[in-house]
């Protein structure tokens, strides 16, 4: 019933209902508890601060992936443990905590990079060039936001590459560089579309 309950909250995300998708991911987490499942208590735990987060519960979120972390690392899942730190440090940083968030992405590398996870290492290194772009260090989220988007050129992630390419583009674009900023969108389009660069530009115009 737990799982069922977990799969129907992440299918009303989906839809766009927020609302029922954490009724239903809470109903899951009371009964994986109920049957002391303490790592699928943990994983659901960070996919509930995911929907309270949604939903701006942004609190109970806070302390929802602290307790998930808690569970990680009691049973040893390192990997999540990188994930739901990355996925803190987001929440962090949108809410202006910005040295917590710091931390919290180092934490999450550092995780990370421990079991290999070369994905999700680049998407908290973009994660980190957003909070250096706003913190107004562009050289250096510059440089994290090409590291990301090598890394999902690696791992051959087109959605994620898409996104720090994007960031990318914005950056060159407010440093008055043009040509960089056409580019890199141009490649971004042409991820969407299928088409190589130039042709994707043409086609779109």
């Amino acid at each position: 019933e737990g799982t069922l309950l977990s799969n129907l909250a992440s299918f009303l995300y989906g839809q766009g209902e927020p609302g029922e998708a954490l009724r239903c991911g809470e109903a899951a987490l009371t009964c994986f508890r109920d049957i002391g499942d303490r790592s699928l208590q943990g994983i659901v735990m960070g996919n509930l601060a995911n929907l309270q987060k949604a939903h701006l519960q942004h609190a109970q979120a806070l302390e929802t992936y602290r307790a998930a972390l808690l569970i990680h690392r009691e049973m040893g899942m390192t990997q999540l443990e990188g994930m739901t730190l990355g996925n803190l440090a987001n929440l962090l940083r949108d809410l202006g905590r910005y040295n917590e968030a710091r931390i919290e992405y180092e934490r999450a590398l550092a995780a990370l990079r421990r079991v290999g996870n070369l994905r999700e290492e680049g998407n908290v290194l973009g994660g980190l060039g957003v909070l250096e772009r706003v913190r107004g260090d562009t050289a250096l989220a510059r440089e994290l936001f090409e590291q990301a988007a090598g890394i999902m050129r690696q791992v051959d992630d087109r959605a994620y590459l898409g996104i720090w390419l994007n960031e990318l583009g914005d950056l060159s674009l407010a440093e008055g560089d043009l040509e960089g900023a056409i580019a890199q969108h141009d490649e971004v389009l042409a991820l969407c579309t299928g088409w190589p660069p130039a042709l994707s530009r043409a086609h779109a115009g």
